[in-house]
């Protein structure tokens, strides 16, 4: 991966560890996530809390699962609330001896008519094995920023200073862009 993938996954991972997550995607459920559980609000918290069906029913309805999927206006829709009561989640036992260096997920979708619709990944997109070309992760980049309220003028200058990272002279460029005005 070039170091230009390095360095936007660690200022969109930076972007995005500014944004209480845990607290928000509980909150949109009613729950205070900070007298409950550990009363940590992180992700480990969170999913102890919410449960993965939370997650689950916002991926197949939105088909994405970004910061902004996780809102109280999204998960406290009504077509998310109905999956959220669809979503059976489980430790698969083909995907548990896989072990966490693989991060296996295994998907079974179970129909009406009695069809079972099944998916599988080995790898998690942004792995050392299936990572993510620039252009992808400029993309998350800049939902993080958009998410954040950054001026998106801004998120496409710290983007093209990181795409040309390996031609600059020195880090101007890139430090001016980061600096907050």
């Amino acid at each position: 991966m070039p170091i230009q993938n390095y360095i936007l996954t660690l200022l969109g991972a930076y972007l995005l560890g500014s944004i209480p997550t845990g607290f928000l995607a509980a909150k949109a459920k009613g729950i205070d996530i900070r007298s409950v559980g550990s009363g940590n609000i992180g992700a480990t918290n969170a999913m102890r809390v919410l449960g993965k069906p939370v997650g689950i029913a916002v991926l197949l309805l939105e088909r994405k699962a970004g910061l902004a999927q996780f809102q109280t206006a999204v998960v406290q829709r009504p077509d998310v609330q109905e999956w959220i009561r669809r979503v059976n989640y489980y430790v698969d036992p083909e995907a548990e001896a896989a072990g966490f260096a693989r991060m296996t997920s295994i998907i079974k979708i179970h129909l009406k008519n009695g069809t079972v619709l099944t998916g599988r990944a080995d790898m998690a997109k942004g792995s050392p094995s299936n990572p993510m070309s620039f252009e992808e992760a400029a993309d998350k980049f800049s939902e993080c920023a958009d998410f954040a309220q950054w001026p998106r003028a801004k998120a496409a200058t710290i983007i093209e200073a990181v795409k040309s990272l390996e031609r600059a002279p020195d880090m101007a460029q890139l430090a001016t862009a980061l600096t907050v005005q």
